[in-house]
């Protein structure tokens, strides 16, 4: 009886804690050149996740993904950037949204557009970075 009640109890405790994912980012070589692990609230609460990635040793922070049509980028070390500029495509090579970074972390909105599969392109002082956005 009393591995039951801890069975049940466990499986109640579990479902409602956190989960963790592990995420990495390669460089163009395909070596590992970071970890991270992003937590996830439990189905009843809104999923938040991130994405992260270094790119002209930087760090740049994309979130949510998938997104309704609000994305927000953000980039470390952003003063000592020459010049950022973001692009959107879609799938079929069309360029749906195009702008240049002011500040650290910047807005884009593609709420207008199709649901669908989307890349945001990143250059940083002329090193290019891609990430696949979904729009719900």
């Amino acid at each position: 009886m009393k591995q039951i009640l801890f069975s049940l109890l466990f499986i109640v405790l579990s479902g409602t804690m956190n989960a963790q994912k592990i995420q990495y980012a390669y460089d163009a070589a395909g070596n590992r050149i970071k970890r991270e692990i992003v937590l996830t609230k439990s189905a009843s609460e809104t999923e938040s996740s991130f994405f992260t990635e270094e790119l002209a040793q930087r760090t740049i922070k994309i979130y949510p993904n998938p997104t309704e049509g609000q994305l927000k980028v953000e980039v470390s070390d952003f003063e000592d950037c020459k010049s950022v500029n973001l692009t959107i495509v879609n799938m079929q090579g069309q360029v749906v949204l195009r702008k240049k970074m002011n500040s650290a972390t910047d807005d884009l909105d593609i709420s207008g557009k199709a649901s669908g599969l989307y890349v945001l392109r990143i250059n940083i002082d002329g090193e290019y970075s891609s990430w696949k956005i979904i729009k719900k």
